[in-house]
């Protein structure tokens, strides 16, 4: 198994240990989607949860639940490792991150929270070494990087590890991020954070990994000259 890959499941394991004493609680919501039984398959224990339960928790909004950030954080380890692994029951990474968010992930204990960005440094290590591949693919970087800073909320560690994996692979990544310019950058502006991160990729972009970008041309640092003085 690749050493990113390895990691990265490591990291997973954690998570679960993390949330193993998260408690069971009565679920209950709307009922115009959900039925009675699938309320108590929810309240019930984690490893009885189906495959279709799962997903459709990951793509409920968040009004749907009596008690939804206790159920999202319940839930968190079964999410997580659905969403960074892109196996065939995969659920949305960008969702589960939003959702992350709305349950209020960044308040949790320090030893949810660690175990959680431990999760998202493994996967961005694999992703940039290419070892996240599966049923969906692997994620390219504008994805995985908008999926970590809304999860997170913040796109500075993201950036740093990605300008110290000085890899061809990491490197075809910038390549392909520039080449969607000014979208790839636009895209991380979805009102989840005060200091908008926008600014600070187009300005990592022109400093801190320039000379990697063999392909910037006048009309990119035009873009991104705009977007960091826009945001």
């Amino acid at each position: 198994m690749h050493p990113y890959r390895h990691a990265l499941l490591s990291a997973l394991d954690a998570l679960d240990a993390a949330f193993a004493a998260e408690p069971a609680l009565p679920v209950t919501g709307c009922a115009y989607r959900w039925g009675e039984e699938y309320f108590a398959e929810l309240s019930g224990p984690l490893d009885a949860l189906s495959e279709e339960t799962i997903l459709g928790v990951a793509m409920e909004v968040s009004d749907h639940w009596n008690d939804f950030p206790r159920l999202y954080r319940r839930l968190t380890p079964l999410l997580v490792r659905r969403a960074v692994l892109r196996g065939e029951h995969g659920v949305p990474a960008d969702v589960v991150a939003s959702r992350l968010r709305e349950a209020g992930c960044l308040e949790w204990a320090p030893g949810l929270t660690d175990a959680l960005r431990a999760v998202g440094a493994a996967w961005w290590r694999a992703v940039l070494h290419g070892e996240v591949r599966g049923a969906g693919g692997n994620p390219d970087a504008g994805e995985a990087l908008g999926v970590l800073t809304v999860a997170s909320g913040t796109v500075r560690p993201w950036l740093g590890i990605w300008a110290a994996t000085r890899t061809p692979y990491a490197d075809a990544l910038l390549a392909e991020y520039i080449a969607q310019l000014p979208y790839s950058v636009g895209d991380l502006g979805d009102g989840w954070w005060d200091d908008d991160p926008r600014r600070g990729v187009a300005a990592w972009l022109l400093r801190d990994v320039r000379d990697r970008l063999n392909g910037l041309t006048p009309d990119d640092v035009m873009a991104l000259n705009e977007v960091r003085c826009t945001f």
